[in-house]
C-alpha cells in the first residue's frame, strides 16, 4: 500500500465514523418525537419526547399537551388577530393585565423578541402563584405571542419551578420545529 493510500484512509476514516454516528444520533432522536399536524394544515410541528396530546378542542384553536416528564403543559390558542396595534401593543397588553395581578411576578428579563417558523414573536415568563383549598401550587409560566394572517398565536407553557428548566428546554424544541403551512 502506498503512503499516500495510507493518508487517504487515515483521513476519511474519522470522517466516515463521524457520518455514520450523526446518522445513527439523529435517527435515534427522530424515533423518540411524534409529528403533529393541525387539522386545518395551518401549522406542524415535532412534539418532544415525553410530551403527549391531551385534547382536540372541536374548535380547532386550542391545542393542549403535556410534558409527562417534567409536569407541565403547554397550550396553543388561536384567536383572531386584534384589528388594531402591533405585536409589540398586544404583548404589552398582556404583559400590564398579568402586573395587576399580586400572584404573577414578572421574570427580570422581560419581554424577548424571538422567532417561531420565521415569524417574529414575542416571549415574556412570570412566576405564578397560585391558592387553593387543598393547597397552594406555584408555577414558572413562559407566553408567547405571534401574529401570523389574520390571527394571533398564543403559546401557553406552565411548570413547577423545579422543572421549569427542562419543560422549557422541551417546548423551545417544538417552537424550532414550527412550521406554518
Amino acid at each position: 500500500m502506498t503512503r499516500l493510500s495510507m493518508m487517504t484512509r487515515r483521513a476519511v476514516m474519522p470522517l466516515l465514523l463521524a457520518l455514520c454516528a450523526l446518522v445513527i444520533g439523529s435517527s435515534a432522536a427522530n424515533a423518540a418525537s411524534t409529528p403533529f399536524a393541525d387539522p386545518l394544515s395551518r401549522f406542524s410541528f415535532t412534539l418532544p419526547d415525553g410530551w403527549q396530546a391531551q385534547s382536540d378542542v372541536s374548535d380547532n384553536a386550542t391545542f393542549v399537551f403535556t410534558d409527562v416528564p417534567d409536569n407541565a403543559t403547554f397550550v396553543i390558542t388561536m384567536q383572531p388577530k386584534p384589528e388594531s396595534g402591533t405585536l409589540a401593543d398586544v404583548t404589552q397588553a398582556f404583559v400590564s393585565i398579568a402586573s395587576l395581578s399580586p400572584q404573577y411576578q414578572a421574570d427580570a428579563a422581560g419581554v424577548r423578541d424571538t422567532t417561531i417558523g420565521g415569524v417574529p414573536a414575542k416571549t415574556f415568563v412570570y412566576t405564578a402563584q397560585g391558592n387553593s383549598d387543598a393547597n397552594a401550587t406555584t408555577t414558572t409560566q413562559v407566553y408567547t405571542l405571534i401574529h401570523k394572517d389574520l390571527s394571533l398565536y398564543q403559546f401557553t407553557l406552565a411548570a413547577p419551578p423545579d422543572k421549569a428548566p427542562a419543560a422549557m428546554a422541551a417546548a423551545k424544541s417544538l417552537l424550532d420545529s414550527w412550521m406554518f403551512a
